[in-house]
């Protein structure tokens, strides 16, 4: 064999094989990534997501409801998607300082009639309720009409046939990619009448129900967080709703921008709020719900 076709042999076998190690260490990368095939957000899950308690929340059992007692509910901002130790969640930081119970009932992916849901069907009537609010709420509406916004890829079975190509692929087209124009998208379902009455009407049931429990009501409401004037447009639904209703709030648009945008998301691959920003929105509620009188000093 000449010493040309040999090289040529060594070469193919020395990157099948750095394929191989590439493909083997990739089934191990546990970084959440804003992406619904993402292999390595299924695995950030499997070993991050816990524990989970008995009512399928991320977090601790409730001890006993019996005192004073804040729930938190919302969506993956909430549940505390790319936070590695729950106790790292503004709730868990929240209860950390207060030395209340509190209880997480955040669920990824959910929407406004999704965590409408979830308050129906709580065990323990809490005294308090601090609802997030993420500009993508609404999709349990727009879904109701046929619209839509999840992403569909070609070659979607070549995606899923590998964990280095998933990986490679999914980091490329994350669902804040300016490509897909996301948030931009999502104005078209708060532009849209019939979205938006039906979105109204959930959020009507969510005072309705709190006020048959005679629990008080405050909302966080998080902005698109790489970018906060980009969903302004979203955001500003919400708060001139807030106001209409006398329901206090905590704008995160408020304040956010003078944290470094690094500093602010998880990665960059996932826009969620970071551990800082999760320390920072506990003690901002801390002094919002100390001013509307509903904690002491």
């Amino acid at each position: 064999m000449s010493s040309t076709k040999s090289n040529l042999l060594l070469s193919f076998f020395s990157i099948l094989f750095l394929i191989f190690v590439l493909e083997f260490a990739s089934t191990f990368i546990t970084q959440n990534v804003v992406n619904p095939y993402s292999y390595s957000a299924m695995n950030w899950s499997l070993f991050y997501r816990e524990p989970v308690n008995s009512d399928g929340f991320r977090g601790e059992e409730l001890e006993n409801g019996e005192d004073y007692l804040v729930c938190f509910i919302g969506d993956s901002f909430t549940e505390g998607d790319g936070i590695n130790n729950f106790r790292k969640r503004f709730s868990n930081l929240f209860e950390e300082r207060t030395n209340l119970e509190t209880f997480n009932l955040g669920v990824s992916n959910s929407s406004t009639k999704d965590q409408i849901e979830t308050l129906k069907n709580m065990k323990t009537v809490p005294d308090v309720i601090v609802w997030q609010y993420f500009i993508n709420d609404i999709e349990g509406s727009s879904a109701k009409f046929g619209w839509s916004l999840e992403p569909s890829f070609q070659y979607e079975r070549l995606i899923m046939s590998s964990f280095l190509i998933n990986n490679i692929f999914t980091r490329i087209n994350t669902l804040d990619n300016p490509k897909y124009s996301y948030v931009e998208k999502l104005k078209l379902y708060y532009s849209n009448a019939e979205i938006v009455a039906d979105h109204r009407s959930d959020l009507c049931k969510i005072v309705e129900y709190c006020s048959k429990m005679d629990s008080e009501l405050f909302f966080i409401v998080i902005p698109y967080l790489r970018n906060p004037a980009q969903s302004a447009f979203v955001s500003n639904f919400m708060i001139n709703w807030l106001l209409e209703n006398n329901i206090p709030f905590m704008d995160l648009a408020e304040f956010v921008e003078k944290i470094p945008v690094k500093q602010r998301v998880v990665n960059k691959y996932d826009p969620h709020a970071s551990e800082q920003l999760n320390y920072i929105i506990a003690e901002r509620l801390i002094q919002e719900l100390r001013i509307t009188g509903t904690l002491s000093d």
